[in-house]
């Protein structure tokens, strides 16, 4: 269940301060102190072998072997491990400060992972991470930022949410494809009550869209790829309009008549 009221709001605001204040002391001690192992991914042929810092390990040795590529483009590269069935996303730097941001945990790699327990806290489903490291010589022109080893949600029944919002027109369909619309109103409901959790906490989630929630048969929801951001109380005016374009981004992100027209009027209920 998602967190809600005013100690809660104060709990998680204080918590978060606290992970995403820029400390350089802090990193300088994880970096030489908590650093446990070098390692090595096994790449396919078309990618240049690279080594990486463990910073965070599982505590049973993982077969760090791609089985399968599920994606392969120019923010990362995810696949499928041999043993166990995780799941590895390793994270590309898109522009030549992506590289210089590592020295201070602000890289995208640190965002995604530090966005996980943040969200984890709040009382999301998110895939628990395994492991977690940084590229080796990640200044020299390496191709990846770093990597971290996740839970495979599919294995424990979930499933991609955006399928159920791939044909709108669903009222005069037969009962098969109503019970279709009553599961995607339940879950178009929980992604918005989701999405309040995240602005009474000025966080913003500035990528969001349905590629980002999976479901099980329950219709429990798990978020993924959490690339988000925490707004101190005195950045209102900046998460308001980043908040704020988040969601028209999302509303518009597949194309203008996505949603109909009373999801869109429920999107919009969320602006500031």
């Amino acid at each position: 269940m998602l967190l809600s009221g005013q100690d809660r709001v104060v709990w998680a605001s204080r918590e978060t301060a606290s992970e995403f204040r820029y400390n350089p002391v802090s990193f300088i001690c994880v970096l030489f102190c908590f650093m446990i192992a070098i390692t090595h991914i096994p790449l396919p042929a078309s990618h240049q072998p690279q080594s990486f810092l463990v910073f965070s390990a599982a505590a049973q040795e993982a077969d760090r072997t791609l089985e399968t590529i599920l994606i392969d483009h120019k923010p990362s590269l995810v696949g499928v491990a041999q043993n166990p069935k995780v799941i590895v996303k390793l994270i590309k730097p898109r522009k030549w400060h992506d590289r210089i941001k590592m020295l201070w945990r602000h890289s995208r790699l640190h965002k995604e992972i530090d966005g996980n327990l943040l969200l984890q806290r709040l009382g999301f489903r998110v895939p628990h991470i395994i492991e977690s490291g940084a590229g080796f010589s990640t200044l020299l022109g390496k191709p990846f930022l770093g990597y971290y080893l996740m839970e495979n949600l599919h294995q424990s029944g979930f499933a991609e949410a955006k399928p159920l919002f791939s044909d709108q027109q669903l009222s005069d369909q037969p009962a098969d494809d109503k019970q279709v619309a009553e599961k995607r109103a339940v879950i178009l409901q929980q992604i918005i009550a989701g999405l309040k959790t995240l602005r009474d906490q000025r966080v913003v989630f500035s990528d969001f869209h349905l590629d980002n929630v999976l479901v099980d048969a329950n219709d429990n929801l798990a978020w993924i790829d959490t690339g988000v951001t925490y707004y101190q109380w005195y950045r209102g005016h900046k998460f308001k309009q980043k908040f704020n374009f988040s969601i028209e981004r999302f509303i518009r992100y597949y194309s203008d008549d996505f949603f109909t027209a009373a999801e869109q009027q429920q999107l919009r209920e969320l602006l500031l």
